[in-house]
């Protein structure tokens, strides 16, 4: 078994809050003044971690070859850990030219897999890269989106595949070689302590029902908003006034034409039945 725990979502899905939350709760005495303090919680794409268990400088190799690297990069970085670590990605999950698993079982404890309704995703996406809300719904219909795809510089990221939201989706609830837990982002707003105690408990944690608590009020999300008044959140993108902008569900019914809505579910309807976002018949099911 391995040490790893992989944080898998769409951008915009949850992620991030639930990597504040896990922060707050191993780190509780630490945390309470600085609850924007990820240090420790690792990107799984970071190019200085992949050059660091491989022992092999990335700059100097294609993508292929970084990707065919990466599973035995996360089975040493399992292996040399001493405790579970949970380590974020937003990348699909695919085999490298190798028919080999980029995130393999070997290095694994489980993956918490974080979905969000499109709908309210289009918004917070468009407003968190500085894009349109079309340019938005663009970029999650389109299977070939990556990251830090460009070739004009050095990224501190490797290049990863995003790919649409429901590719990205199908990729890790069908990945039958992971245990994976499913959590709805819908259901850490409305029952937030309640969800976050069965992550807790899904990665075999031993803390208190007090502790969860407290480290829930510690990451409330009224509360990120009003420290990031005061101290930027390092994750922001630079154009974008605020990382931490509504955390509500449903506030596509306020951003979003009647147009755009339809294009989301007529791009995504299968997925988003499979997920409970929408009915048989095509209705969106309030959460």
């Amino acid at each position: 078994m391995g040490n790893i725990i992989w944080l898998s979502s769409y951008p915009k899905s949850g992620n991030t809050w639930f990597r504040l939350f896990i922060k707050a709760l191993l780190y509780s005495n630490d945390k309470a003044d600085n609850p924007f303090d990820l240090s420790g919680l690792h990107g799984a794409t970071m190019r200085w971690l992949i050059d660091f268990y491989s022992g092999v400088e990335t700059s100097d190799l294609s993508q292929l070859e970084i990707d065919n690297l990466r599973p035995d990069c996360y089975r040493s970085m399992s292996e040399n850990l001493e405790e579970l670590c949970f380590v974020k990605t937003h990348e699909i999950s695919k085999t490298n030219s190798n028919k080999k698993p980029i995130y393999p079982s070997q290095a694994t404890r489980g993956v918490i897999c974080f979905l969000r309704n499109p709908l309210d995703i289009a918004g917070s996406y468009a407003h968190h890269f500085s894009i349109s809300i079309d340019e938005a719904i663009g970029r999650m219909q389109d299977e070939q989106l990556y990251y830090y795809s460009e070739s004009n510089g050095l990224w501190p990221q490797i290049r990863h595949q995003i790919g649409s939201w429901s590719t990205h989706a199908a990729s890790w609830l069908d990945n039958k070689e992971l245990k994976v837990k499913v959590v709805k982002y819908e259901d850490m707003v409305n029952d937030t302590f309640t969800t976050f105690s069965e992550l807790v408990e899904f990665c075999d944690l031993d803390y208190s029902i007090e502790e969860v608590q407290q480290a829930s009020r510690n990451c409330h999300f009224d509360k990120l908003q009003e420290h990031e008044k005061g101290q930027p959140f390092l994750e922001k993108f630079p154009k974008t006034e605020s990382f931490f902008r509504k955390g509500k569900v449903g506030s596509w019914k306020e951003e979003l034409t009647t147009d755009q809505a339809d294009q989301i579910i007529t791009s995504h309807k299968s997925m988003m039945t499979r997920c409970g976002y929408l009915t048989q018949g095509g209705e969106v099911i309030a959460h």
